[in-house]
């Protein structure tokens, strides 16, 4: 591209002085090379499709901080209740726990029914977080399309920089992570019951009964 049509004139910015020159092109599907072309000639240039797709990035990096932080008190909250939901576990089974002990069960085996049992509520819950998250960012892609795709000049902005959806991929290692994290944390959280249900009494809590 040697020069540019301007009020039916072919011009070459580089033959006069100017502190800034509005380009408009009729086909977006040059907005690329048009850009690489005054970039190439160490020209500023900001394209309004450019900007537009910044702040799509911009929102979308705001919405995943948001959500991580609602899934950071989700899952501390999680941690409180599988406490809670273990320890009432505990005092509603002491007949059973008392049982298991005089048939002749271990305190470790005691232990590890316990724990492990607060592990799979984790687990449950691990799972039923993704299929929420799944649920929620279809529903906000989605939501984006019809906002930002429905209009013909918006989108041909975004296809020049290859947006052509707004889908939000979730990355293979944050799943794995999320379920060693949901493994760890509900360990820690059983802990506590899975010791107190350990060190039950036989005696003691069949005669309570």
């Amino acid at each position: 591209m040697d020069a540019i049509e301007f009020r039916g004139k072919n011009i070459d910015p580089d033959d006069f002085g100017y502190i800034e020159l509005n380009v408009f092109i009729d086909d977006f599907t040059n907005l690329q090379s048009v850009i690489d072309y005054f970039k190439d000639k160490n020209y500023l240039v900001i394209s309004t499709g450019e900007i537009l797709a910044n702040s799509i990035k911009t929102s979308f990096t705001v919405i995943s901080i948001v959500l991580g932080i609602f899934a950071a008190i989700a899952l501390f909250a999680s941690v409180f209740g599988i406490v809670n939901v273990m320890i009432i576990s505990v005092l509603e089974r002491q007949k059973e726990i008392g049982i298991l002990k005089a048939l002749g069960a271990r305190s470790n085996d005691i232990f590890n029914i316990f724990l492990f049992e607060s592990i799979f509520l984790g687990v449950l819950g691990w799972l039923f977080g993704w299929l929420l998250t799944l649920i929620v960012t279809k529903i906000l892609s989605t939501a984006f399309d019809r906002l930002l795709l429905t209009n013909n000049s918006i989108q041909a902005n975004l296809e020049s920089f290859n947006i052509t959806s707004f889908d939000l991929p979730i990355p293979l290692f944050i799943l794995i992570i999320t379920f060693f994290l949901a493994i760890i944390f509900t360990l820690l959280s059983g802990l506590y019951p899975a010791i107190q249900a350990a060190r039950q009494n036989p005696v003691d809590t069949l005669r309570s009964e």
